[in-house]
């Protein structure tokens, strides 16, 4: 090799060090990033009133958040959060957390990981299988529940005499609407909480359930559209539709119309062309109803002073 042709070797080898260390220090300024806007929130997850709703919808949010992050963070806050049991488990890239404490017993579903390939099986196998109540369900969605199945009966017999929650994002969302369908004893399962979750069954099976469920949609959360109906599915229940604002409201299907317009419209001028997926981020969901809930907790604790500040007087 000609002197030209090692200087050229040298120069090329070092352009590609500088582009693999630029890629590094993008990767953990994200990482960095991502960390303080968990914390920002994270550190309110702790043990608290599962019967207050703008609670429970944070508390379980930010469960179904953990599901996706490593386990000795997620460990670290569930622990944090008043849980002394805490259990992984993993079949065949199928995961959920199975938590318990005293009074309380938690399954929660990990949702779709882009770089799972089973997970992204699950999300095509779009044609329905006979379920195990009545009518039909998503084959992906029912198989990946499957795998998992025989160690979550066993954590509901273990666990029979505390109340039991079952919440998941996405994928998650779907699993755990298909797993509590399946849960002998209705009145032991307390409640269901679901974040952007897709449509899990047809007709037939959603006008069988009978479980309470909190499904909770984000403005334009493009998989709360999924599968479509004209393959036959519906959702079991009635969305909490979060605003634009950030607010839960009851509206018309005119007002919610024109509120993911909106989201849409703005979404458009910042150039973020995918708005429903942006909705669809697990951050998003536990950033807004953070916000819900440390509004309602400001409002609760004016209340108190104000009372307090009147019997003093």
């Amino acid at each position: 090799m000609n002197k030209q042709g090692i200087v050229l070797t040298k120069t090329t080898n070092r352009f590609q060090r500088r582009r693999e260390l630029r890629r590094r220090h993008e990767r953990w300024m994200r990482e960095t990033e991502e960390f303080y806007q968990m914390h920002h929130y994270l550190k309110d997850f702790c043990p608290g009133d599962l019967n207050n709703p703008t609670y429970a919808r944070f508390f379980f949010a930010c469960c179904s958040l953990l599901a996706y992050r490593k386990p000795n963070m997620s460990e670290k806050y569930f622990r944090q959060a008043g849980f002394e049991s805490i259990s992984m488990m993993d079949v065949k890239g199928a995961q959920c957390y199975l938590l318990a404490n005293e009074k309380t017993a938690i399954i929660v579903f990990r949702g779709t990981e882009p770089k799972q390939k089973s997970d992204i099986w699950a999300d095509i196998k779009a044609w329905k299988r006979q379920s195990e109540t009545k009518g039909s369900v998503h084959a992906g969605f029912k198989g990946e529940v499957d795998k998992l199945w025989n160690g979550i009966q066993t954590f509901i017999r273990d666990n029979k005499d505390k109340e039991l929650f079952i919440t998941g994002h996405s994928l998650g969302g779907a699993m755990s609407t298909i797993a509590a369908s399946r849960v002998r004893d209705q009145n032991h399962l307390k409640a269901v909480f679901t974040y952007g979750a897709p449509r899990a069954g047809n007709k037939t099976w959603s006008d069988h359930q009978r479980f309470t469920h909190q499904r909770i949609q984000n403005n334009n959360d493009a998989v709360c559209q999924t599968p479509p109906m004209l393959l036959g599915y519906r959702h079991y229940y009635p969305a909490t539709y979060i605003n634009y604002y950030g607010n839960i409201r009851k509206l018309t299907r005119w007002q919610k119309l024109k509120d993911m317009w909106r989201g849409r419209w703005r979404a458009l001028k910042k150039f973020q062309l995918f708005d429903g997926i942006y909705d669809h981020n697990m951050d998003k969901y536990c950033s807004k109803l953070h916000k819900l809930w440390e509004k309602d907790a400001y409002v609760y604790r004016s209340e108190v002073s104000a009372w307090k500040k009147g019997t003093k007087e």
